[in-house]
């Protein structure tokens, strides 16, 4: 009799393990599925920044050269009204799909207030705005199609109005540096 106490008792044990093993091995297997890839395209972009030469500020370029700036942050300093400064950046699309191009000034920093309404942006392409600068991000424009393989030049002047005046002339304005991002069209 107590051999057969103990005989049951074990086999209980035994299928309550085999069970509980059955069944963490079922949740294992049910589980496991193959990884789901979905290649879509690639999306990068290369970017140049320009800076028009034009010795005299006043929108006119000398030759029609540019000269590409390869560090971060313009400094606008001991600037007076009138003053014209152009730039360009180049977006090429080296991905396998089209993108939404958009262009924003980052983190723009003034020594006084009074120089951020001195100061505007001006771009005829993709639309014709005249922006103010203002304390910390500008969004130039946003979501311009960009297709595969190719380029768009973004041609901009910043001009200094009449609200500059002399006693901001040792004061400074910095663009810290531009943000020019792709994402993907749906």
């Amino acid at each position: 009799m107590k051999r057969t106490l103990i005989y049951s008792v074990f086999t209980v044990i035994v299928a309550f393990f085999l069970t509980v093993i059955i069944v963490l091995a079922w949740f294992m297997v049910s589980e496991k599925t193959e990884p789901i890839i979905i290649t879509t395209g690639a999306l990068r972009t290369e970017c140049s920044f320009y800076y028009g030469r034009d010795s005299d500020f006043d929108g006119e370029l000398d030759d029609g050269t540019y000269v590409e700036i390869t560090e971060a942050g313009i400094e606008f300093f001991n600037v007076t009204p009138g003053q014209i400064y152009t730039y360009r950046i180049v977006a090429r699309n080296e991905g396998t799909v089209d993108g939404l191009l958009s262009i924003t000034i980052n983190d723009i920093i003034a020594t006084d207030a009074r120089m951020y309404e001195g100061f505007t942006v001006m771009f005829s392409d993709p639309e014709t705005k005249e922006i103010a600068l203002l304390n910390g991000d500008l969004p130039l424009f946003t979501d311009l199609i960009l297709p595969e393989g190719e380029t768009y030049v973004f041609d901009f002047l910043i001009k200094i109005n009449e609200t500059i005046s002399s006693e901001l002339k040792y004061d400074t304005l910095t663009i810290t540096n531009f943000i020019v991002r792709l994402d993907q069209a749906y």
